[in-house]
Formats: structure tokens, sequence, C-alpha cells
């Protein structure tokens, strides 16, 4: 009798250090798993959360004004690092950062492009003739919007 329970008590014991050393070493290979798994829902709902529109373009005889509305449910706080597509159609091109700054026209005070807020987007140095023009704004998360308009 007194074998069964020291027999039992061993292969308790045993048990008991070879599920703890198999957590051990699960562990941190799990954890590590999980990691991209984590960030890859993090920039997928960034994504969808992130919405633009282009409402508005105008112009005049060097400028072109664009303004665009965030209509998605994230701000938008990388406004600096959106490109900015513009030109006549088929003959459109990247505009450089240099070449285009930005105001927000409704801005509560924060200076951040917050949901429900739009920003002009002033681009300079070009020769606007008259014809079709296309405009494509794409943000730090790669959601864009286009637009094509006549001068």
């Amino acid at each position: 009798m007194v074998e069964k329970v020291i027999t039992t008590a061993l292969l308790t014991i045993g048990s008991v250090i070879c599920a703890t050393a198999l957590i051990a070493v699960m562990y941190p290979t799990i954890t590590s798993m999980a990691s991209p798994f984590q960030s890859t829902t993090e920039k997928v709902s960034d994504r969808v959360k992130t919405d633009i529109k282009i409402i508005a373009e105008a112009n005049t005889s060097s400028h072109a004004y664009i303004w665009v509305k965030n209509i998605g449910k994230n701000k938008i706080p990388h406004v600096d690092d959106c490109d900015v597509f513009y030109g006549p159609e088929g003959n459109f091109k990247r505009i450089a950062s240099a070449d285009w700054s930005y105001t927000i026209e409704n801005d509560g005070g924060n200076n951040r492009w917050d949901i429900g807020e739009t920003i002009n987007i002033t681009i300079s140095n070009q020769t606007l003739d008259s014809g079709d023009y296309y405009v494509k704004i794409v943000t730090y998360n790669g959601i864009w919007d286009d637009d094509e308009f006549s001068i």
C-alpha cells in the first residue's frame, strides 16, 4: 500500500515538473507570436477607422486649393505625411511637400486634423491652364480619395 502512495506521489511530482517545464518553454513562443498579430490588428483597425473625402476644389492663376474632410472615426495625426497627387488628367504627378501646405479650416484649437474637420490644401508653383484636372490625397496609412474637376 505504501508503495502505491509513493508511486502516485512521484508520478504527480513528475507530472507537475513536466507541465511547468512545458509552460516555461512554450510561453515565450506564444507571447512572441501574439505581438505581430496584435500589431497587425491595430494597423487594420486604424485603416478601418480612417476615411477622408475631397469636398471641393478651386484655383487662381498660380495656386490650386483642395478642401478635404476627415469623415472617419480617427483623427489624422500626420497631415504632413500625406501624399498629394495633382495635375492635368493623364499627366498628374506627386507634389513635393515643399510645394503644398495646409490649414485646418475649422480647427478646435489643437492644430490636429480631428474627426469632422476640414483641411484646405494649397498647391503652389503651378501653371493652371483650362482643362480637366485630377487630384488624389493619400493619408499616412494608405487611405485615399481622388477627384476630377475642370478649370
